[in-house]
């Protein structure tokens, strides 16, 4: 996850914990937007072994992992 002007952006390589899961960001992400602290992340993204995913934080739960660099 990086903080730019325009918020914050998920990237290739983070990990998403939900509902006892833990997705690893691949390198394809069509949507990524963060609505802040309450509604957090909605994104659309395909994970590290190609499948599709569309997780929405508010709704959904979890936290996201940000890749160590």
């Amino acid at each position: 996850m990086v903080e730019t002007e325009l918020g914050k952006k998920l990237e290739p390589g983070d990990k998403i914990h939900c509902q006892n899961l833990i997705i690893t960001v691949g390198e394809k992400i069509y949507y990524n937007e963060y609505f802040g602290e309450r509604d957090g992340f909605y994104c659309e993204f395909l994970d590290s072994n190609g499948g599709y995913h569309y997780w929405k934080q508010g709704l959904d739960g979890g936290y996201v992992e940000p890749l160590k660099k």
